[in-house]
């Protein structure tokens, strides 16, 4: 793969913005583009909140989506990072996966062990 690894983050909490922090550092090396970021909260978007846990942020081409569905179906992005609860996902795993796009999961997917297996089977296949 040419070039650096395009990245996005779904999940703008504290624990989403430390990856964005530690996303932008990579980029300086030329390593990572932080490309995409999603989160449903609108002012979790924002670029003054998301510096006030990822001091190094800048807005620049990172684009912003209100939706990890839009976002997994519309950015150019090659790796994924989930940094939701697991109550919140809702197929995301498997959209990721449909589009050949690698995951990086900092939660549980799910709690459920039928989810888990499902999520798992789809991962497999795609492989």
């Amino acid at each position: 793969m040419p070039g650096p690894l395009k990245v996005g983050v779904i999940g703008g909490g504290q624990r989403g913005l430390q990856h964005v922090e530690y996303l932008v550092r990579l980029q300086a090396d030329d390593e990572v583009r932080l490309v995409a970021l999603a989160d449903p909260q609108p002012e979790n978007l924002e670029e003054g909140s998301i510096q006030t846990r990822a001091s190094t942020y800048r807005q620049g081409e990172t684009k912003l989506y209100g939706s990890a569905h839009q976002m997994l179906q519309e950015a150019e992005i090659d790796a994924v990072w989930f940094v939701i609860p697991p109550n919140l996902h809702k197929g995301e795993t498997q959209l990721a996966t449909g589009r050949a796009i690698a995951i990086f999961a900092e939660k549980p997917q799910t709690l459920f062990y039928d989810e888990a297996a499902q999520q798992a089977k789809t991962i497999r296949d795609a492989a």
